[in-house]
């Protein structure tokens, strides 16, 4: 019991600074003009908080933890999304399968159970972040050899095409504010 409570509050502290990570990377997001990255930025925190909220309700009283945290400074959105796929890696594959194991050991099945539940959401992140992180990286983030949908994300016009429209004829918001759909979940 003691080791899964520590690994509650560890999970807890670790989803509550990503939360405010992603929100902070968002923001940096939105300052280059990239919106729809912005919103996965801020979808994603959003579930962080969720995934945190479960944690804390499993806590079930004082624990103390000697977990040493960092944290790196955000520089520009593709390293941030690079640092993000980092972390939910490291989550999905090592943190949340150890402490469910642990758990698995102590006789604690919810916190088994939520630890195996989690560790599968962080693994979408970070398949998104990489898949977000490459198109960026390789300026194909608006470009498409097939024709797709593309959905302004402010407005929600949907225009087809290998690439969004230069100018939402909608609510004329740039090309950045075009998410391509079916490119991530």
């Amino acid at each position: 019991m003691k080791n899964t409570q520590q690994n509650l509050l560890r999970a807890f502290a670790g989803e509550s600074m990503a939360r405010n990570k992603y929100t902070q990377f968002a923001k940096m997001a939105r300052k280059e003009n990239y919106e729809w990255i912005a919103r996965i930025f801020e979808e994603t925190a959003e579930n962080e908080r969720a995934h945190s909220e479960e944690l804390f309700e499993l806590i079930s009283g004082p624990v103390k933890t000697d977990w040493d945290f960092s944290i790196k400074p955000y520089k520009n959105t593709s390293d941030n999304l690079k640092m993000a796929a980092a972390g939910e890696h490291y989550e999905w594959t090592s943190m949340y399968p150890t402490f469910e194991k642990i758990a698995i050991e102590e006789d604690e099945e919810a916190a088994a159970k939520l630890f195996g539940a989690v560790k599968l959401v962080e693994e979408k992140h970070e398949e998104r972040y990489i898949i977000i992180s490459k198109k960026l990286d390789n300026k194909t983030l608006f470009d498409s050899e097939a024709e797709l949908e593309w959905k302004c994300v402010n407005c929600g016009n949907i225009y087809k095409g290998t690439q969004p429209p230069k100018i939402c004829p909608v609510c004329k918001k740039p090309f950045t504010w075009y998410l391509p759909l079916g490119l991530v979940r």
